[in-house]
């Protein structure tokens, strides 16, 4: 439709350690309520799905680049505030966010190229410190994904 697209790839930081110090179950519990909290935070035509694992993918539908790192950071700094019980045991989180844009300005060759630039994101966020947004901000020069 010639519109931007964008794709956020989320990652639960420590999530490994839910599950060991607290077992599967609460992971789970986590993941549930990480999930619920993300559909909330989207608009009806908005996409989130489970990605694997811990991680999570968002596909954003006309919502311009600066507009995406808005939308990234209010999910990043929400997360933080979710209140997680699980038998009585508080359990708080964080996520990191790759997030990339494909606009008719500043298209990705394909919609793998998008995702790939937004998981590159992700990393580059989980390996600054985790809890944090990163964005891909190069230009590129090809037909709109």
């Amino acid at each position: 439709h010639r519109t931007s697209l964008t794709v956020m790839v989320l990652d639960l930081d420590h999530f490994k350690r839910v599950n060991d110090e607290l077992g599967h179950q609460a992971g789970d519990e986590v993941l549930r309520v990480f999930a619920h909290f993300l559909q909330l935070a989207l608009r009806r035509e908005d996409l989130a799905a489970r990605y694997g694992g811990e991680e999570f993918v968002v596909v954003a539908r006309d919502v311009q680049v600066h507009g995406a790192e808005i939308l990234a950071q209010r999910i990043r700094a929400d997360a933080e505030l979710l209140s997680i019980n699980w038998k009585g045991i508080p359990i708080s989180i964080t996520t990191s966010i790759g997030v990339a844009t494909s606009d008719p300005t500043r298209p990705y060759s394909s919609a793998e190229s998008l995702l790939q630039a937004a998981d590159r994101c992700l990393y580059r966020a989980k390996s600054a410190g985790r809890n944090l947004v990163i964005c891909d901000s190069t230009a590129r020069s090809a037909p709109p994904a």
